[in-house]
């Protein structure tokens, strides 16, 4: 839902500018240009937050996010006290996707991780190192 709305408003804005003459900055090979030069493409960052404390702390943690094409951020690190295991966990791509792609691979990355945390609170073991993204 959220996304459609996103679309949708992203759509009125695109007809809004073209009333007037004018559109979004778009290169064939590098999608839509923007102001922010780690944003070319669809330009789409998308996040969302998880408790993950037993999996964040796991060695190979932000090595195995990397490998689902997602990113992790952390309010404290993991050695502090303060640690909650809440990430922040958003995209790293956005060149060469498309918008429903790039929502795709954070959805399918966030169910992984939240999956292995599952598995973790069942008290098995994990080995990231081991596991396929």
């Amino acid at each position: 839902e959220v996304f459609s709305k996103l679309s949708s408003a992203a759509m009125a804005l695109e007809t809004s500018l073209q009333q007037r003459g004018y559109s979004f900055a778009e290169d064939r090979r590098l999608g839509f240009l923007n102001s922010s030069p780690t944003n070319i493409g669809n330009a789409l960052q998308a996040s969302v937050h998880v408790k993950l404390v037993r999996l964040g702390k796991q060695p190979g943690f932000d090595e195995f996010v990397k490998k689902l094409r997602l990113e992790a951020r952390a309010e404290y690190h993991r050695s502090d006290r303060r640690y909650s295991g809440i990430f922040d966990i958003g995209n790293m791509e956005t060149l060469g996707k498309s918008e429903v792609e790039t929502i795709n691979v954070m959805i399918e990355g966030v169910c992984r991780l939240i999956e292995l945390e599952k598995r973790l609170e069942k008290g098995e073991e994990v080995d990231l190192t081991q596991q396929y993204a």
